[in-house]
């Protein structure tokens, strides 16, 4: 197993954590972002500076936070705008035990 800045790979799934609560898909702002994480997680490789997607895998959100996509658009599927669209097998979980996370959609497509 490797692990990195923000992120845990093994041979048949990964494991990515989210370190902000920004929905930015900005390459090298290191920040981990959820929108980052859910393209990385489609795409089974890095679209920005979080881990790569390997197979099923799992985010991890930080409890008690909330969540909020801004960057606003409709009509495509690549996550770069709008709601978050999971084509793989995924998980999400918080990194408390019995916590919580919200993830707010902000009625944004």
């Amino acid at each position: 197993m490797l692990a990195g800045s923000g992120w845990v790979l093994s041979a048949r799934a990964a494991t990515i954590i989210v370190t902000s609560t920004a929905d930015s898909l900005t390459a090298s702002d290191v920040e981990f972002t959820l929108r980052k994480a859910v393209r990385n997680a489609n795409a089974d490789f890095s679209c920005g500076d979080c881990a790569p997607g390997a197979g099923a895998n799992t985010i991890v959100l930080s409890a008690r936070q909330t969540y909020t996509p801004v960057l606003a658009g409709a009509g495509e599927d690549a996550n770069l705008t709008g709601s978050l669209g999971v084509a793989d097998g995924l998980t999400i979980e918080t990194d408390a035990a019995f916590s919580t996370a919200t993830i707010d959609a902000n009625h944004i497509d």
